[in-house]
């Protein structure tokens, strides 16, 4: 490194941006500060994309007056307009925009997309409804604009010659243009591990890149001219596609080889890469937490770190096991990475992305050529871009073929930082260590004679096989959990709705509940990816208790995607007499896919180690009608110390519940998510929580919780959280002792 000071001078550079990063914190306001909801903000239109139901603009430069609203402001303050009239605005236009602003949603669960954190590393305050756009400033001619209807067009020639599927899944491949993709096949390139050839990266440019630049060379042109040439159209084509960050790093790494070969020095890799990372972070230092950046990044530092090392371990010279060597250093390398961001892993991507990024050169040129032979002759054009589509089709049987193998997708859930730190110093020490023997096996082998060499081929296989025990041990230590509790009960931020976990220290896992009246997708959006997160991939038991959509649409979700999603072992609904519509609907949902399904009766129980889930609602003598009334109330034990989670009973089931249970318990999970129909003075007489937690969405239109019911909790001493306050509240008991935790 010694060697190298402009490298060690950009790693130092990167770690102080880093830290000043993780200093500075939360900086930027966000919309939420705006004193009122009809606001307006003038600015230039920087960014335009249009789907089928609406215009989605991206404005910046924005006018002083705009920025004066909230707190604070930066100059590269951004805000996105939603525009359903589709106004005629250019890339470029001066425009004035009257809406209904609104503020990105934060987590409210852990493993949860984190919308505001996302647009906050993209300088982006907010985004607006628009009711009235007026253009004050028109922009005849501007690059952007130029780009965009190229762009436009391109999807569409795509979408013409091969049908919307699969021309979707060209244009986000070529164009980086994913509105019009189909989502099942996103998810499946997902779970198979090759989702990365859906965004424009550093694959993209450097085959069309070195292609063009080494098509002009061998065409006579002059290294001047091939290089200027090359860096217009590459630099052209990454505008075009949104100059990702993976898009710059490559971008600018082609440019710094350009300018090595044009000097006649070596190009170093090790030293480009730093440079690239150090220009990025000067521009936005917020990216070096960002996962693309880290991707991006770790992808070339794991072929520079662990490919040498790999090969050596193979011993191969043919090309599918260099390959197959370079696949491996990036998987091993990007692991905690991925499975940070992600929680999840695709064992097979490594042979997997043998066969399609072979097949991706002749998917992208033959992609580029198609499209501009399509712009002068159509039928010419069709044909190539329809052997793109072929291979498309092969790509999509690969992804299911490898999805029907064992374990093809491996929950690993969300590592914690100590734990990575940890990784990738095991993971330094196993370099080193295979470098120093490389180097000392270069200079045996000019000493050695043949005898010696049999000899040490037995002690190189036992390195390898050493080697491979190493590296399978790093990712089993990824997914070990540390100091596990006796019981876990975790009560999600479904916004109006509920949604439970339950995990013992042995492994049962379970959910009561899951549905939301406010949260759209509020099975795959929120309760699946806190599961992951958790390094859950499979519930062996979800207790839905009565048949209302805020307790039982997210379950219907995971139900239906056993295949993508979280693996459900038996749906227990509460005795047949009391189902509405909705649980007969649910039970032939779970049949359909292959899930158990089950009645629940007072007194029967679900127990593990030292907990017990008991059923202590609706007797069969039960005059509760189908609905509140005849919740299904679970009653949870572990070491004495009890909690109580009663859906949402109310009125006579309360009642009843009354008669057939008194004890007193340590956390209630209050009914009907507070409102004044439970939770009766009656009720808390008997059961006398310490605890209590409501499940309710922010700004409901119920008026939940209900003061009522609040002045009752107060009246008994009860200690009341809620979701809609704190986000996702986690309960834990531990040596009989039982405490409470936000998750932030």
């Amino acid at each position: 490194m010694r060697k190298k000071p402009l490298c060690l001078l950009c790693i130092f550079f990167l770690l102080f941006r880093l830290a000043g990063t993780l200093a500075a914190g939360k900086k930027i306001e966000d919309i939420s500060s705006f004193p009122a909801k009809t606001i307006q903000i003038e600015g230039t239109v920087l960014q335009k994309s249009i789907t089928s139901k609406q215009q989605v603009l991206t404005i910046g430069n924005l006018q002083k007056q705009s920025r004066q609203i909230g707190k604070q402001h930066t100059e590269k303050e951004k805000i996105i307009i939603y525009d359903d009239s589709f106004c005629d605005v250019k890339i470029g236009d001066h425009i004035r925009v009257k809406g209904e602003g609104k503020a990105f949603e934060e987590a409210r669960n852990p493993g949860n997309f984190d919308q505001r954190e996302y647009y906050r590393r993209k300088h982006t305050r907010g985004f607006l409804w628009a009711k009235e756009i007026v253009v004050t400033e028109r922009e005849e001619v501007s690059f952007g604009e130029i780009m965009f209807r190229m762009r436009e067009r391109s999807r569409q020639i795509f979408g013409y010659c091969l049908g919307e599927k699969n021309g979707g899944i060209l244009a986000a491949m070529v164009l980086g243009e994913k509105t019009g993709m189909d989502q099942e096949v996103k998810e499946l390139y997902q779970k198979s591990g090759i989702s990365h050839l859906l965004a424009i990266s550093g694959l993209h440019l450097s085959l069309i890149g070195n292609a063009f630049y080494g098509l002009l060379r061998k065409g006579g042109c002059s290294f001047c001219a091939a290089g200027i040439a090359s860096t217009v159209v590459l630099g052209g084509y990454a505008c075009m596609t949104g100059m990702s960050v993976s898009t710059q790093r490559a971008f600018f790494m082609f440019l710094l080889h350009l300018g090595a070969d044009a000097s006649g020095r070596v190009y170093d890799l090790e030293t480009a890469l730093a440079v690239a990372a150090a220009w990025i972070a000067a521009e936005n230092p917020k990216y070096l937490t960002d996962a693309g950046f880290l991707l991006s990044f770790g992808a070339i530092l794991g072929i520079l770190l662990l490919y040498p090392v790999f090969q050596e371990i193979f011993a191969g010279r043919k090309k599918g096991l260099q390959a197959l060597a370079g696949s491996l250093a990036i998987t091993v390398f990007l692991y905690p990475v991925t499975s940070f961001f992600y929680y999840e892993i695709s064992p097979y991507a490594v042979f997997l992305n043998l066969a399609v990024i072979p097949l991706m050169s002749w998917i992208l040129g033959a992609g580029i050529i198609g499209l501009l032979l399509a712009f002068l002759w159509m039928p010419g054009g069709s044909l190539l871009l329809k052997s793109c589509g072929f291979l498309l089709e092969v790509y999509e049987l690969l992804c299911r073929i490898f999805l029907r193998l064992p374990e093809a997708v491996i929950v690993t859930g969300k590592p914690e930082i100590w734990k990575i730190v940890v990784y990738y110093c095991l993971l330094f020490v196993f370099v080193m260590w295979w470098r120093r023997k490389i180097t000392e096996k270069k200079i045996a082998e000019k000493k050695r004679a043949q005898q010696k060499k049999e000899q040490n081929r037995t002690w190189n296989w036992k390195q390898r096989a050493g080697s491979g025990l190493w590296v399978i041990g790093l990712a089993l230590f990824m997914t070990i959990e540390f100091g596990k509790k006796e019981l876990e009960v975790t009560f999600l931020d479904v916004g109006q709705g509920d949604g439970i976990f339950v995990r013992t220290d042995s492994g049962l896992t379970c959910m009561v509940d899951g549905g939301s009246t406010d949260v759209k997708q509020v099975g795959k959006y929120r309760i699946e990816p806190f599961l992951k997160a958790k390094g859950v991939s499979e519930l062996d038991y979800v207790f839905v208790t009565h048949g209302d959509q805020d307790h039982l649409n997210g379950i219907a979700e995971l139900i239906g995607r056993q295949v993508y999603g979280i693996q459900i072992d038996t749906l227990v609904l509460p005795r047949k007499e009391v189902w509405d519509d909705a649980l007969w609907q649910l039970a032939y949902l779970a049949d359909a896919h292959g899930v158990a399904v089950a009645q629940m009766q007072v007194g029967e129980c679900v127990e593990d180690s030292r907990v017990s889930i008991e059923c202590i609602h609706p007797a069969k003598n039960s005059e509760a009608e189908p609905g509140n009334a005849a919740s299904l109330v679970l009653k949870l034990t572990c070491q004495n110390v009890k909690l109580l989670l009663t859906g949402d009973v109310e009125g006579k089931g309360e009642e009843e519940l009354l008669q057939n249970f008194s004890e007193e318990i340590l956390l209630l999970k209050v009914a009907h998510h507070g409102s004044k129909n439970s939770t009766m003075e009656s009720f808390l007489e008997k059961v006398r929580p310490k605890y209590a937690i409501i499940s309710a969405g922010r700004n409901n239109s119920y008026g939940h919780p209900n003061q009522e019911t609040l002045r009752r909790l107060k009246k008994y001493g009860v200690k009341i959280y809620s979701t809609q306050d704190n986000g996702a509240l986690s309960f834990f008991i531990d040596d009989g002792k039982g405490y409470l935790s936000g998750w932030r």
